[in-house]
């Protein structure tokens, strides 16, 4: 009985360290978690701000082709150039359209990520705590187990 009390204890004890490493692993991946969604909020911002200077662009290149036209003949090659910065404008909101999904999606799996780490972290927590347990009450039984012994030695 004792040499089976032994063994349990060994096997509990390394459960509990394993929890733990559990447990503190989860906590690491929260934080790394947490920090990709503050980076993707930061990149939101800035996606936020290209999309207003492709707004402005897109006026700047309209009001480029309106005094171009008043311009006439000699404001064609004027004219030319507005057009451009307005299909550079175009194509700079589409993108940041694109890229702004893109970065709600990762944003959407990252909280994903938050919440399951917080989980696994309280559940390895609630394993490491109910391991102790065990490995006590384990430890409690290989004392009784060794007092029998004794006095069984002694009878």
């Amino acid at each position: 009985m004792t040499a089976a009390l032994d063994e349990l204890a060994a096997v509990a004890t390394e459960m509990a360290q394993s929890a733990a490493r559990l447990a503190s692993i989860g906590e690491s991946l929260l934080a790394k978690s947490q920090l990709s969604g503050e980076r993707l909020k930061k990149t939101e911002v800035i996606m936020n701000t290209i999309a207003e200077i492709s707004k402005q662009s897109q006026i700047l290149g309209l009001n480029a082709s309106i005094e171009a036209a008043r311009a006439g003949e000699s404001g064609r090659g004027f004219g030319v150039v507005a057009a451009e910065i307005q299909n550079l404008a175009t194509e700079t909101k589409e993108a940041a359209q694109e890229v702004k999904a893109i970065i709600t999606e990762m944003t959407e799996a990252v909280m994903g990520m938050i919440e399951a780490a917080k989980e696994s972290g309280t559940i390895a927590q609630r394993q490491a705590s109910a391991t102790e347990e065990s490995a006590a009450a384990i430890a409690e039984l290989r004392q009784v187990a060794h007092d029998l012994k004794q006095t069984a030695a002694r009878l």
